[in-house]
């Protein structure tokens, strides 16, 4: 159902002839695409690579989640894209453990 006041605006705009005669605007269908930053982009492109076995890639991308974590903490931003920054880092340090290219902390001792 459309509201009286925007149906009366709807027909005064077709009315005005600038929205064809036989067109009807069902605004209620209209989908908004959620707008994602270049955080989850990046994050989104290596699990992909990480899918496709392109793991020397998958770590360069990581490798650029972490530069742009490391911009927003010095920035003083705590979240990105919804979601805090710590929990950013906390994803991509996992993955990077998974991927195994972060040497085991016991092999240095």
């Amino acid at each position: 159902m459309v509201p009286k006041q925007l149906e009366g605006f709807l027909k005064k705009l077709i009315k005005d002839a600038w929205l064809p005669k036989n067109s009807f605007v069902y605004l209620h269908k209209i989908k908004v695409m959620k707008k994602v930053g270049r955080i989850t982009n990046t994050w989104k492109k290596a699990l992909k690579l990480i899918k496709q076995n392109q793991v020397n890639d998958a770590v360069d991308t990581l490798d650029r989640c972490l530069v742009i974590l490391t911009k927003a903490t010095e920035d003083g931003i705590d979240m990105l894209d919804n979601v805090s920054v710590d929990l950013w880092k906390v994803r991509v340090w996992v993955k990077l453990e998974d991927l195994g290219v972060i040497p085991d902390i016991n092999e240095k001792i």
